[in-house]
């Protein structure tokens, strides 16, 4: 009887799952010249050192507190940040914060299932498929590093991607670092490329996928635009809390509120623009969630005529051509950063970001609060601008790479446009286009050929 070898998976094979875990398994067969079988997570009872674990960071105060927390370790793996976005994203973080430690307390224990999983995967195994490594899963990055096995995963702004690890010996890299776009040394005619996608995109933000339904409105008149320092990009509140990494702030209303004080102390004057998401209707209600917490802070600075809040879908072009170009820009992470350095701005922005921020100037970025509080009052002419060849690396990968989340040939590109399905619906709809399974084959194979990315790390 011949041996057996195995692809682990934490998604069953359904929906939209169809054109990404056999794709990812017929991939890895083709590298390793094996016969893979598909395997999935199995069930644990909580090991007794787990429950230990949870006892002594009880004690010690550790997991009542936050900003311990996302550092807390477990048998090896950073677990902290991965519990802690998992709980913000699927409870009423900024409202009851009772249900909040109890969610927090329950994915915790699935930490231990997962290391479980980890510890006693088959030494068969030659590769695996990890979705969602923002979140919990991302524990499963660290681990299967370890194991030295093939890792797919898909996600902004790489999409559907491949990491080797058989012959790596480093350190553990964290799910952010891995998906952090490198630094290029583009040839003349790739900058050509850029440079005209740039352009496309800052005149026409609609040709972003999740701006498609973006309903713009006109641009409503501002008193004394020209005197606005600063203008804060608000993002969603409730999504990828640390899906670049942790620069200080445990939620993105603390973010926005720190920055907002800490600026009127210095009588500048500020706009805080929504994200356009916000007013379109989803079928998750989480952009209805963020527009509420939205108006929360926006109605708790009321009063403060040195504050104007954009609370309307308004693109971002219409918004930079006003302001002066003296005016210094905040966000986290965000697309918009590569609009406004296009334009000529310069940026305040997380060290945890999509692109690597140790080798790619963009922007003035912070590790955590003392250095955030040290830029934010820095003035216009003491910060620096982005140098150029760098913003062009960032926006060939974002814009021209064609496998990527925004290239032509991303897996949900194919698929919206062979099922005639719009892009943002996807991933609820597609389960009812499935009976073809011809078809289906076809799109599998097209994914196989044009969508998967060999990443070096």
């Amino acid at each position: 009887m011949s041996k057996k070898f195995y692809f682990f998976s934490t998604r069953e094979v359904k929906n939209l799952y169809n054109f990404i875990v056999p794709v990812a398994c017929n991939h890895a067969e083709k590298i390793t010249k094996k016969d893979l079988d598909i395997i999935y997570p199995k069930k644990y009872f909580p090991s007794f050192q787990f429950i230990s674990f949870i006892f002594k960071i009880l004690i010690n105060g550790v997991l009542l507190n936050d900003k311990k927390f996302i550092y807390c370790n477990y048998s090896g793996f950073l677990i902290g940040r991965y519990v802690l976005s998992h709980a913000m994203r699927y409870t009423g973080y900024y409202k009851n914060r009772l249900t909040f430690l109890f969610n927090k307390f329950k994915y915790l224990i699935v930490v231990d299932k997962i290391v479980q999983n980890i510890l006693n995967i088959p030494p068969e195994t030659k590769a695996v498929y990890v979705d969602h490594g923002m979140y919990l899963n991302g524990i499963y990055f660290q681990g299967f590093q370890k194991k030295k096995l093939i890792i797919y995963t898909n996600n902004y702004p790489k999409g559907f991607c491949s990491f080797d690890f058989r012959k790596y010996k480093g350190k553990i890299i964290q799910y952010s670092n891995l998906m952090a776009l490198k630094k290029n040394v583009l040839n003349a005619s790739k900058k050509n490329e850029v440079k005209k996608k740039l352009k496309l995109i800052t005149n026409k933000t609609s040709n972003i996928p999740w701006m498609k339904n973006a309903n713009f409105l006109k641009m409503k008149k501002i008193k004394d635009l020209k005197r606005v320092t600063h203008l804060i990009y608000v993002h969603s509140f409730l999504e990828t809390q640390y899906m670049y990494g942790y620069d200080g702030f445990i939620s993105y209303e603390e973010w926005l509120e720190y920055s907002i004080d800490h600026l009127i102390k210095r009588d500048n004057f500020i706009i805080v623009k929504a994200h356009p998401s916000f007013f379109v209707r989803d079928l998750t209600n989480f952009n209805a969630y963020d527009l509420s917490i939205f108006n929360k802070i926006k109605d708790k600075y009321s009063s403060n005529k040195k504050i104007i809040f954009i609370d309307y879908p308004l693109q971002n072009l219409h918004l930079l051509k006003k302001i002066s170009k003296k005016t210094v820009i905040i966000s986290r992470h965000s697309t918009a950063i590569i609009e406004a350095v296009y334009l000529g701005f310069k940026i305040i922005a997380s060290s945890e970001n999509f692109w690597d921020t140790k080798k790619l100037t963009l922007c003035n970025t912070w590790y955590d609060l003392k250095e955030y509080k040290k830029i934010l009052f820095k003035s216009w002419s003491e910060l620096f601008y982005s140098k150029k060849n760098d913003l062009l690396s960032v926006s060939y990968d974002l814009f021209c790479r064609k496998s990527f989340s925004l290239g032509r040939d991303y897996f949900i590109k194919l698929i919206s446009k062979n099922y005639n399905i719009p892009i943002d619906q996807v991933e609820f709809k597609i389960k009812y286009k499935l009976k073809n399974k011809k078809k289906l084959k076809k799109i599998q194979n097209q994914i196989l050929k044009n969508s998967i990315s060999i990443e070096i790390f």
